[in-house]
């Protein structure tokens, strides 16, 4: 590492910065919403201007919600659009590399302690390498994965959450499209969920789950969302064949899992089927640490 790297962690609702001088060391951390500046360089100039530094990085490290292609990330979810370029002219750094925001988070897995997850299932390591699944329940859907590759840690990125719900009919006979994997699996998908059950009034998920113990339809979505989370969970599992672990992350997989609401998603998650012991014996957990994605970019 040249001088010292700027990281930082591009979601569709807020955006978080820190200054690594190593791998795993972190300091400086800010926190900015994103509906507060018109542009990326609008918030990087201002978290720049409060670091107290005596030279510009040498690196920087950027996470966002969205594909990255030929060095630009539109992102899904905001109406931002960020280059490389662009950082490399704000910042100074000579080395910049674009990351999808759950990658940053995939490559934090392999270091995390016990005090950062929480575990759901125990399981048990596969011991054929080193395959782990992060996936992202927040404002929108995400998942990325990370491999051992000839001593080095590999993420692998995805567009998983727009991938079709599908339902079958009664006989199997065709599939009807039922929205995507982020219209369920995300805070609009709770939002939605709760007035599909009756629900009144536009509420946030965190209000949903808030009212859980004590209004009908607020516990449905629960219900419902367990067994989608569990599902959907399983599948990513199979797709990536990552039998050493699954980590939830995100504020929605976060505030679900405060309700201990896991009996439905482990039920789900362990699909009977040729592979059911394959999933039961697969660790899964929800990541307790803030500042995973800092934290993995530090690594990058």
């Amino acid at each position: 590492m040249t001088g010292w790297r700027l990281a930082a962690d591009v979601g569709g609702t807020n955006v978080r910065f820190a200054v690594s001088t190593r791998p795993g060391r972190l300091r400086d951390i800010g926190h900015f919403a994103l509906r507060d500046f018109p542009s990326f360089s609008a918030v990087l100039r201002r978290y720049l201007a409060g670091v107290s530094q005596a030279e510009r990085p040498g690196e920087a490290a950027i996470a966002v919600a969205g594909p990255v292609i030929a060095g630009t990330v539109r992102m899904t979810n905001a109406p931002w659009a960020i280059s490389a370029h662009e950082i490399s002219e704000a910042t100074g750094a000579g080395d910049v590399r674009l990351v999808n925001d759950l990658e940053a988070v995939a490559r934090a897995l392999p270091e995390l302690g016990a005090a950062d997850a929480d575990v759901l299932q125990e399981g048990t390591r596969s011991g054929d390498g080193y395959r782990v699944l992060a996936l992202n329940v927040g404002t929108g859907f995400g998942a990325a994965g990370v491999i051992s590759h000839r001593g080095r840690m590999v993420t692998l990125a995805s567009e998983a959450g727009h991938m079709a719900a599908c339902a079958l009919t009664a006989k199997g006979e065709e599939a009807v499209r039922a929205g995507s994997v982020e219209d369920v699996l995300s805070g609009r998908g709770v939002a939605a969920l709760y007035r599909q059950m009756g629900g009144e009034g536009t509420l946030e998920a965190k209000d949903v789950f808030a009212r859980a113990a004590f209004d009908d339809s607020a516990a449905k979505v629960v219900l419902v969302l367990s067994r989608a989370l569990g599902l959907v969970s399983a599948n990513m599992v199979l797709a990536h064949a990552a039998w050493d672990g699954v980590f939830l992350t995100g504020s929605v997989a976060c505030g679900w899992h405060r309700l201990q609401a896991h009996a439905e998603f482990l039920t789900a998650f362990r699909m009977a089927g040729p592979m059911a012991e394959r999933l039961q014996a697969t660790p899964i957990a929800v990541i307790t640490r803030p500042d995973a994605a800092l934290f993995g970019l530090s690594y990058l």
